[in-house]
């Protein structure tokens, strides 16, 4: 799988991720599920500076 692939599949569970938290907002579920997509969103980003930065 490539590095777009990867990105835009991870991506999108994330954004499904923040979505449903932030419908659900009001209670508990809501708030720990925007917490899981904000800390994927970090991790997908650091996995990319990783993965960039063994190919130069």
């Amino acid at each position: 799988m490539s590095l777009l692939h990867f990105n835009m599949a991870a991506m999108s569970v994330v954004c499904v991720a923040l979505l449903v938290g932030f419908s659900y907002r009001d209670s508990r579920f809501g708030g720990v599920l925007m917490m899981l997509g904000v800390l994927g969103l970090m991790g997908v980003i650091v996995y990319d500076i990783r993965v960039l930065s063994v190919l130069r």
